[in-house]
């Protein structure tokens, strides 16, 4: 492929938008989302350890959100440590919602 014709496939792969730009984004869109882990992390602990009240919920909505991210990295890189990564994530989503579920009754476990 000659040096035009990728340049060409470049810049309509990235019309409106350069790497730049994208890896600004996604480089805040990861930290805010591990800022979000944190908190939940701590207000998880405050429920448990201070509130006595059942937790996981929290957790739950954290795992997810780092899994969904993580599924949409595998989805664009194609790297296989992503994918576990999202697997991991998503388990660990499902194992605290159903914690959290049984702790609150709502499942008979």
């Amino acid at each position: 492929m000659d040096r035009e014709k990728v340049l060409l496939l470049s810049r309509m792969d990235n019309v409106g938008d350069d790497e730049r730009d994208r890896s600004v984004r996604e480089g805040g869109a990861q930290r805010a989302l591990l800022a979000v882990a944190l908190l939940a992390i701590v207000l998880d602990l405050v429920k448990s350890l201070f509130l006595h009240q059942p937790n996981g919920d929290l957790m739950a909505v954290a795992f997810l959100g780092m899994g969904v991210f993580s599924g949409y990295q595998y989805r664009r890189a194609r790297r296989r440590e992503l994918l576990a990564a999202a697997i991991v994530w998503f388990v660990g989503s499902a194992w605290w919602t159903v914690g959290y579920l049984a702790a609150v009754g709502a499942l008979p476990l």
